[in-house]
């Protein structure tokens, strides 16, 4: 405690370029490498003056030095950049709504002071990094709620790879008013075209999305699911096409989890020539990236049927039951192995595969809750006659177990509460 307080006055005080600047930032910066650091260094959103601080540091080394290395930058101004960069991202990667509050009214101009400094840079370092992750908040703050929905299609759909060649942002890759269209126009058909026949009259076969479109999608999705506690937001959101695109998110999620489940098969099994050790640490920290996407993904689905509840309307949506439940195949096994073995070294991410459980159980539990069609339960009962109890794998099994009990579970104590 004495050393975030010390730390913030350090901040607010200490000299531009100076190596007391440096010491603070890099003090801060170490906290960062740790799980209880990460913590600790988040009490700095509870302090306006820190982040102001903070982004002043950006700005005067900026103006003090050029910090792309190909500039010539001196290695004191790079090094306070970078960790400065890297204390940013810490608080604008974490997920809750207090730290989106404290950094998104900055948004705008951290992207400003960033993209400037480094136009073009293809290394993912901090600075490079950060702007991946406040990239949505900047289209929220040009084009709205609809036009951050809008942009989260052209994601999910991967209309961003003619981007791939290139360090372009969508923010600045895209030309946000030909593209995301004018917020103002909600009649839908933006999205619609974009993703709605691909996930309606077709089977939309899912897309394997970069790492840097997950991240995107990460702080869209959260920015939308903060904001969708407003009933009029919630509404122009459904109208706007939000179901399709979550459909869409969904499947991309599915798909990827699969293919990591088929990567780990690969990496134990014996005889596979490769480093196991640091591959396998690859495919956990891209499933927590998954893990950290589908949390905000679920919780705005789950606000935008309830108020369609509210509203008293049918959602007849056979699709997204599918998807709900092929995704839930591919999540609880996953929790179920890292309950299995008391020792797992990495409880957040087992409370992350617990969540997003909890999470799609609630949103399946809306279809038998309030009565819509098709029936949940008839559902499964039909994908079982379709195939055969002999023929069901593990993952089959241990969702279908899951579903059962968890989802039981809700509609009595739904039932309950309205006796």
């Amino acid at each position: 405690m004495h050393l975030k307080i010390n730390a913030i006055d350090r901040l607010t005080t200490s000299s531009p370029s100076s190596e007391d600047l440096l010491w603070v930032v890099w003090q801060l910066c170490g906290l960062a490498r740790s799980d209880c650091g990460r913590q600790a260094l988040l009490a700095l959103v509870h302090f306006p003056e820190a982040l102001s601080a903070l982004i002043a540091i950006l700005h005067s080394v900026r103006e003090s030095d050029p910090v792309a290395p190909n500039c010539g930058a001196s290695p004191l101004n790079l090094t306070i950049f970078h960790s400065t960069a890297e204390i940013f991202e810490v608080i604008v990667s974490d997920s809750t709504a207090s730290s989106l509050g404290a950094w998104i009214g900055h948004a705008k101009e951290l992207h400003r002071v960033l993209h400037s400094s480094s136009p073009g840079s293809s290394k993912k370092d901090a600075p490079a990094r950060l702007l991946d992750w406040i990239d949505a908040s900047v289209v929220y703050h040009r084009s709205g709620a609809i036009g951050l929905l809008r942009y989260t299609a052209i994601l999910a759909s991967g209309g961003d790879a003619h981007m791939a060649s290139t360090s372009l942002l969508a923010s600045d890759g895209m030309d946000v008013d030909n593209v995301i269209g004018d917020s103002s126009c909600t009649d839908g058909n933006i999205i619609e075209n974009m993703l709605g026949k691909r996930i309606t009259e077709k089977d939309f076969p899912g897309v394997v999305l970069r790492d840097s479109s997950v991240v995107q999608l990460t702080t869209a999705f959260r920015i939308l699911a903060f904001i969708s506690d407003n009933s009029a937001v919630t509404a122009a959101l459904y109208d706007e096409g939000a179901v399709m695109v979550i459909h869409a998110v969904l499947i991309n999620c599915r798909l990827m989890l699969e293919r990591s489940s088929n990567i780990y098969d690969y990496l134990v099994d014996e005889g596979t020539e490769c480093n196991s050790t640091s591959d396998l640490l690859l495919e956990r920290n891209r499933e927590q990236t998954l893990l950290d996407l589908l949390i905000p993904c679920l919780v705005l689905l789950i606000n935008l049927l309830q108020k369609l509840k509210e509203a008293k309307e049918q959602h007849r949506n056979t699709k997204l039951v599918n998807a709900l439940l092929q995704l839930h195949r591919e999540v609880s096994p996953k929790l179920a192995a890292c309950a299995a073995d008391v020792s797992y070294p990495y409880p957040s991410f087992a409370l992350g595969f617990q969540a997003a459980c909890h999470l799609l159980v609630s949103a399946l539990a809306c279809w038998p809750v309030y009565g819509w069609t098709p029936g949940l339960f008839h559902f499964l009962l039909d994908s079982l006659h379709a195939t055969s109890v002999l023929a069901l794998g593990p993952k089959e099994i241990c969702s279908l177990l899951c579903l059962l009990v968890l989802i039981d579970l809700r509609v009595d104590s739904k039932e309950s509460v309205s006796v």
